[in-house]
């Protein structure tokens, strides 16, 4: 079930942003701390997840980054969509998609 929705192209992998690993296995004032766990705490200070569970046409994120971040939309399915977006500030966006859908946005 194909849906349209936003995507504007973003830096975002499982394991945090990409390229967010660049010198974090060797910080020597982060003593014990594995690159997974930094790469965690990176993502949570510089990314957002929106999880929109109401299908709907128009979502409003709001962020708090500080910055227009790249948005990535995947569906309920799995599937990134594309659509139009707008960003009201620096701390929000809004998406907007030719049908509700429900899923996940991704800011970083």
């Amino acid at each position: 079930m194909g849906q349209e929705g936003v995507v504007v192209s973003g830096g975002y992998t499982p394991e945090g942003p990409a390229g967010a690993a660049s010198g974090i296995a060797n910080d020597s004032s982060a003593p014990g701390v594995t690159v997974a766990d930094a790469l965690a705490r990176l993502f949570a200070r510089d990314a957002h997840v929106h999880t929109q569970a109401a299908p709907a046409k128009r979502w409003t994120v709001t962020h708090n980054l500080g910055r227009m971040p790249a948005i990535t939309v995947i569906d309920v399915d799995g599937h990134e969509v594309i659509g139009d977006l707008a960003y009201d500030s620096v701390n929000q966006v809004t998406l907007l998609f030719s049908m509700a859908v429900s899923g996940v946005a991704y800011c970083s």
